[in-house]
């Protein structure tokens, strides 16, 4: 349909309710969710947030704005005369970052077009942000095909972001200008930055589990008598053993497929000592941050002492090797130090903490050299790296 025949379209619809049958069918769709919404067709600007909640909504997708930033900065150049702007939204329309010509900035402001402008189609009605958010699909919606005649000026073409882990929207990828200069191809420029932010939030994704792994062994000998889930900034376990993966989905806080940890990626990281303590009472938590950013944690589930006498409890099996209570402070590894889960003859770079005490009882070896403090300093240092029963023998 040619732009007479899609105005004289939303006439009708505007007036009688009545869709035409040869209207694209995400335009159609989305006329009627913004007369649902009640959108008035005169509306003459999308909301705008206040800026501390800019500020707060733009911190919270810190990670999507660093994946687009690459794809926002080359378009000041190849944007930059070709009257349009590129605009990053979060996952509720919010303008989060815009880009690219100049004048198209300074004119997009008169609808709010701008940082901290609103476009879901509840907002604004009609239009290719709050389209591509509400079919969750690639969207172009130009000039006429928008519900509020103040934006109908405009042409936009937008595409969700998704996570490349889980398929959840992230936000929006926004190619938007004067309906006069309509560019047929910016749908599939808008696709192209949209896998472009997907691939560097991918790679972003993969070496933050690296770094979580790492850390994760690097320590691992100070949970040894414990059970341990590893879990990423978006609550994912990435390791865990069958116990405490057990422990954590008895809670019965998430969704039928979910950890409840899953919850934890909607919250700021600042937030997640308190819901990790809400979730798991029993269990203590290692943050991980890289670069002052929270990328994942460390949920111990403490061992108990073995009962004695009888107030030994018959349901619960006695675990091998040394438990500590819950209450008792983990000492923390020093600088410069590496934890291995190999023997020490495997691994002659890597050793315990020189001056942390064994819980095993003394081998022999460390009694026939308690006279010379360099060389039970050394035997110490094996005694942590070796397992119990190497220890023992």
């Amino acid at each position: 349909m040619d732009q007479r025949d899609v105005r004289a379209a939303w006439e009708r619809f505007v007036e009688r309710g009545a869709l035409a049958g040869e209207l694209r069918s995400p335009v159609a769709n989305s006329w009627q969710r913004s007369r649902r919404h009640q959108v008035a067709v005169d509306r003459a600007t999308a909301p705008l947030v206040a800026e501390a909640e800019l500020f707060r909504q733009r911190a919270k997708h810190g990670a999507l704005r660093h994946a687009a930033r690459p794809a926002l900065e080359n378009s000041r150049t190849f944007l930059s005369d070709a009257h349009s702007i590129m605009i990053l939204t979060d996952p509720s329309g919010l303008i989060i970052d815009t880009e690219g010509d100049a004048r198209v900035i300074d004119a997009g402001r008169a609808v709010h077009l701008e940082h901290g402008g609103r476009w879901s189609e509840a907002d604004i009605g009609t239009n290719a942000i709050g389209a591509a958010m509400a079919e969750a699909r690639p969207v172009q919606i130009h000039g006429a095909e928008h519900f509020c005649t103040e934006v109908q000026r405009w042409t936009c073409a937008a595409v969700p972001v998704r996570d490349p882990i889980d398929g959840e929207v992230l936000g929006i990828v926004d190619i938007s200008g004067p309906a006069a200069t309509f560019n047929p191809h910016s749908l599939a420029l808008a696709v192209c930055v949209g896998q472009q932010v997907e691939s560097v939030l991918a790679r972003a994704i993969k070496e933050d589990h690296e770094r979580l792994l790492q850390h994760y062994l690097a320590n691992r000998a100070i949970w040894a008598a414990d059970e341990c889930l590893l879990i990423d900034r978006r609550g994912n376990i990435l390791h865990g053993s069958e116990i405490a993966r057990k422990a954590i989905a008895d809670s019965r806080r998430g969704g039928a497929h979910d950890p409840p940890t899953r919850i934890l990626k909607q919250l700021d990281f600042a937030d997640w000592p308190t819901k990790l303590k809400e979730l798991i009472p029993s269990a203590s938590f290692d943050l991980v941050a890289h670069e002052d950013t929270g990328i994942g944690a460390v949920i111990v589930l403490h061992a108990r002492r073995r009962p004695s006498g009888s107030d030994r409890s018959p349901q619960r099996a006695d675990p091998p090797g040394d438990r500590r209570p819950n209450s008792e402070a983990r000492p923390a590894p020093p600088p410069g130090l590496r934890f291995c889960e190999e023997p020490a003859t495997k691994r002659p770079d890597c050793a315990g903490p020189a001056n942390r005490q064994s819980r095993r009882s003394p081998s022999p070896a460390t009694s026939f050299v308690a006279a010379d403090p360099a060389v039970q300093a050394v035997v110490r240092r094996v005694e942590v790296a070796l397992p119990p029963e190497k220890c023992r023998s």
